[in-house]
């Protein structure tokens, strides 16, 4: 499904006429995703390249990548670059971002909004447009979307810090949405409830800390008799999401030593942490 998505994007460009990309290079998805680059710097690239021939030639060099592929090694690719839940493909990815291809309405509903650290470039191709609701980040959750237009001429910079992009409360969700991302993986994805645009979860974009929650997670599974004693130790990570799974480790195996790191949880400020905790009665108090 994601791939005929796919050949949609490349109908868009079929009789567009082809430039000298290849000679000249100016197109080559590379030159959007290097070492020093600024996203400012990405978004003048971006209004000065003809992106048909970009979206052309990611299609086709894709589908020249996985002709020479066995199966196997294609399994592990589009496992790699298919994400069915958001309805996304990723075509071209380096240390530095990559260009990603979403599809919306071949996506599941979204009940929540995600706020990704770094920064993202929508763009098109010349002959289609498509809209997104633009919401601004604020103390309380995100404002009501304004409604933005990308096309060939309008590419659009977002700042993860302090804005997201949706299609999904569009009644015609567009057919496509193009998009360069540049992530900080030093930072936090902020999750919002997409009907009432307050803020209620995060997750953590750094992989270092996803594996500690994965590796905690792991000793629960399998129920290793050491898994509380680790949990006292993941209170003292400086990542407050490690330290609140931890925290409900020691909630359910040892409530009254979960209830002395109480006082560090509510230091920490955090609005959904503070919020959890109260709901949960006398161990939030």
């Amino acid at each position: 499904m994601l791939f005929q998505g796919c050949d949609t994007c490349l109908d868009m460009v079929a009789n567009a006429e082809a430039d000298s990309w290849m000679s000249c290079g100016v197109s080559m998805p590379s030159r959007f995703l290097a070492e020093g680059l600024a996203p400012s710097d990405v978004l003048r690239l971006v209004r000065a390249t003809d992106m048909t021939d970009v979206v052309r030639s990611l299609i086709s060099g894709c589908r020249d990548r996985d002709e020479s592929l066995s199966s196997s090694q294609l399994v592990a690719t589009l496992m790699a670059s298919v994400n069915c839940q958001a309805g996304s493909v990723v075509l071209y990815a380096n240390p530095y971002g990559n260009i990603e291809f979403r599809f919306p309405a071949l996506s599941k509903p979204a009940g929540s909004l995600y706020a990704v650290p770094g920064s993202t470039i929508l763009f098109s191709v010349a002959g289609y447009s498509y809209s997104v609701t633009r919401h601004v980040i604020n103390d309380i959750g995100l404002s009501v979307g304004k409604l933005l237009v990308v096309d060939g001429h309008r590419p659009r910079l977002f700042d993860g810090d302090n804005e997201l992009y949706s299609a999904e409360a569009q009644n015609i969700p567009p057919k496509c949405i193009l998009a360069i991302n540049i992530p900080d993986a030093s930072k936090d994805i902020n999750v919002y409830c997409a009907r009432t645009l307050s803020r209620h979860s995060w997750l953590p974009a750094d992989p270092g800390v996803q594996r500690f929650l994965v590796g905690l997670e792991a000793m629960i599974a399998v129920d290793d008799p050491k898994t509380g004693r680790v949990a006292v130790e993941l209170m003292s990570h400086p990542h407050p999401e490690v330290k609140w799974a931890a925290f409900k480790v020691l909630l359910d195996r040892d409530p009254s030593v979960a209830t002395r790191f109480v006082p560090l949880l509510k230091s920490l400020n955090c609005p959904v942490i503070n919020a959890t905790l109260e709901r949960g009665g006398e161990i939030g108090r």
